[in-house]
């Protein structure tokens, strides 16, 4: 039995979903599109190991810097922001599996 210190090794959706501030639905496609592994044991709710969370956690911190430089110079070169580019945006952010609602890129806010 785990101690009240310990971190629990498996996760249910709305855990996980909580740590990687995202929905539960983002949570499931990600296991979906296999991007994290999940387990029905017994057939019932999904349980994510915690150190997948963390393996993807540990990866997104730097392809999400990465990606949020590369939108922040794309919208700082940008001499209007259009609805066709904050679209483009929103899709690349998406992809990226950035967490936020919204987002800074240089001193515009994107939702």
């Amino acid at each position: 039995m785990a101690s009240a210190h310990e971190q629990p090794s498996l996760l249910t959706v709305k855990e996980a979903a909580l740590l990687c501030r995202t929905s539960d639905q983002t949570i499931r496609r990600w296991i979906r599109c296999e991007r994290i592994r999940a387990t029905r044991p017994g057939g019932k709710s999904l349980l994510i190991e915690r150190a997948e969370i963390d393996r993807l956690l540990a990866g997104n911190q730097s392809s999400a810097t990465e990606v949020g430089d590369w939108v922040a110079a794309l919208v700082q070169a940008a001499p209007t922001l259009t609805p066709e580019n904050i679209q483009a945006l929103r899709k690349i952010i998406q992809v990226a599996g950035v967490g936020t609602n919204h987002h800074q890129l240089g001193d515009r806010t994107v939702a």
